[in-house]
């Protein structure tokens, strides 16, 4: 018996056979010279194979429908757009021109390239966008010789499959069959990645960073996972697959009891309504706010439009994107932050451009505010697509009053060029040490505030993003970081003014009660989390939380508050495997 430990990305608990899979290659590129009079041919043979590929795309598409929601099948149009990005065609064009090149060749070398520049980037959300780049390079060498993606070629799992692989691409994650393949195992990957998000829709536990998992593991061996822990056994004794059916079993019950009420309005027991909302950052993370019953999005993330693209995001590209949000969701509020770039998130479009790199050291709103022309024309669609929704406009990284007034003042700016008589509400990010001391003056001009907690943290605590994650070792519950909420909830409170906590911690269900007990009403986390955090907020009631939260910030050791939360909340709002609910032990 061999144990690992992995990381969670899609939850769930599961007992199947291995079963690897081979991983995504177009096979041998044919990288000889051509002559300048094959140049045009060349074009013609790109454009040709563009379109079966696009073609391929559209058709697993239409495959799919029968067993994902809509949004989940625009992955499908996430890489049909990356495919006839006209930046990209051109690129590859160019390339044939200059080299004399193959088209094949053309594309293997700006694949390789698009993908390198991710894999660099700091930000994780974005370092998993390359998983898509490599997807759609691999098809689009297939359509070449108008052959099967590879990812079509693998043979039927049987029964009770654990799939293995060195990295699962979104189009293998999309043809899984949730009937038979009942967990996923890889080296690569990560929680904002299409092959999680799919794996999440499909009820399957996924769980990823093993190193060499492919040669550790043989076909038809017999694997554990816990999709919540990220423990893996391969080969495990008897005693252990034992003690692993009654966890199973529990996992199976506490399941069914947190999705019996996913639908139903998040009440403690003394009555106290809580307003649930989704942190997500693609269209195709839509069904999961109708499937959880949310209350609306929190957190919708902007900066894919902006990175990746060799020209800034058009006004109609903006319209588009954030009314097929939108329009979904109906009367549900969808909040919108504008452009969070700056340090390691620049579009290729300014790095271009080295006479603005002094622009480039600040981040969020400063960053925004420093590109005014970028700002303004997602203002414009994103004031232009309100029409067919509740929209809401956050800005990140307020500093103080000052860059604040100016934001609100470009959307007063966009409104009036729009013909709009009203302004949609504009909130601002509390997540700097300056807004905290800043944060009156703010309230004057915002109609609603958003934490982020794991920027606060990190600012806070001294601390890189990595390490505020609420996998990481520094966590929100230090006694600094619980004053500074507290601080918020209190301010927002007197002036009365909406506030909701929109980091990741408030998708771990103990955490989420403390918030409660400290006095927020608002949470938005990822929707996988929202069903868990539900559970546990209908067991408890909110002057028991409250006490609980009085408690805690008379505390000086976080070790003193995670204990406190384990012994007052754990045997109510956790099932007795505490992991299953992402429980206080992964966040410290």
């Amino acid at each position: 018996m061999k144990k690992f430990h992995g990381i969670p990305i899609a939850p769930g608990i599961a007992r199947g056979v291995a079963w690897p899979i081979l991983p995504v290659e177009a096979g041998p590129t044919p990288r000889y010279a051509v002559s300048t009079e094959c140049v045009a041919g060349e074009h013609v043979r790109l454009e040709e194979a563009l379109d079966f590929a696009c073609g391929e795309l559209l058709a697993l598409k239409r495959s799919l429908t029968a067993k994902l929601e809509d949004a989940d099948t625009a992955i499908m149009d996430v890489h049909v757009a990356l495919l006839r990005d006209p930046s990209f065609l051109a690129d590859v064009k160019a390339r044939i021109h200059r080299d004399l090149v193959t088209a094949e060749h053309a594309v293997a070398v700006e694949t390789e390239s698009m993908v390198a520049r991710f894999l660099q980037m700091e930000n994780a959300y974005m370092r998993e966008r390359a998983s898509d780049l490599r997807d759609i390079g691999t098809r689009l060498l297939s359509a070449f010789t108008r052959g099967a993606h590879p990812s079509d070629r693998h043979a039927s799992f049987p029964a009770n499959s654990i799939v293995i692989a060195a990295e699962l691409m979104p189009s293998q994650a999309a043809e899984l069959d949730p009937g038979r393949v009942v967990g996923i195992l890889t080296e690569i990957g990560g929680p904002s990645s299409h092959a999680a998000i799919l794996a999440r829709s499909f009820g399957i536990p996924f769980v990823t960073g093993i190193p060499d998992v492919v040669q550790l593991v043989q076909r038809g061996e017999s694997i554990l996972i816990d999709g919540y822990t990220g423990e893996t056994i391969l080969s495990p004794t008897a005693p252990a697959t034992l003690r692993f059916d009654v966890l199973l079993k529990e996992h199976e019950d506490y399941t069914e009891a947190i999705i019996h009420h996913r639908h139903e309005p998040c009440l403690t027991t003394d009555g106290v309504r809580v307003t649930l909302h989704a942190n997500i950052g693609s269209v195709s993370e839509v069904s999961t706010v109708l499937d959880n019953g949310l209350d609306g999005v929190g957190l919708f993330r902007t900066e894919f439009l902006f990175l990746g693209t060799a020209h800034a995001p058009r006004l109609s590209v903006h319209e588009r994107i954030y009314r097929s949000v939108l329009q979904p969701l109906r009367d549900r509020p969808v909040t919108i932050r504008v452009l969070d770039l700056g340090e390691d998130k620049i579009p290729e479009f300014l790095r271009a451009r080295p006479k603005l790199c002094h622009r480039f050291n600040v981040r969020g709103l400063r960053f925004a505010l420093a590109f005014p022309n970028f700002l303004r024309t997602q203002l414009r669609g994103l004031l232009r697509a309100s029409s067919d929704g509740n929209v809401r406009i956050l800005f990140p990284m307020v500093v103080g009053v000052d860059d604040f007034q100016a934001a609100v003042a470009h959307v007063a700016w966009a409104a009036e060029k729009e013909k709009l008589t009203a302004m949609p509400p504009v909130g601002a990010m509390i997540e700097t040490p300056s807004a905290l001391f800043e944060l009156d003056g703010i309230i004057e001009f915002a109609d609603f505030l958003s934490v982020g907690t794991n920027d606060l943290t990190q600012y806070l605590l001294a601390a890189s993003r990595e390490d505020t994650d609420y996998e990481g070792h520094y966590s929100m519950l230090y006694p600094g970081v619980l004053k500074a909420l507290q601080h918020i909830v209190d301010r927002a409170a007197r002036a009365e003014c909406d506030v909701s906590v929109c980091g990741e911690a408030a998708g771990i269900p103990a955490v989420a009660c403390l918030l409660v007990g400290m006095g927020f009403r608002i949470l938005s986390m990822s929707p996988h989390r929202s069903a868990a955090v539900r559970h546990a907020l209908r067991l408890m009631s909110a002057n028991e939380l409250k006490q609980i939260a009085t408690d805690a910030l008379q505390m000086r050791r976080v070790a003193d508050i995670r204990r406190h939360i384990k012994e007052r909340m754990e045997s109510r709002v956790q099932p007795v495997h505490d992991s299953h609910a992402a429980g206080v032990e992964a966040i410290v």
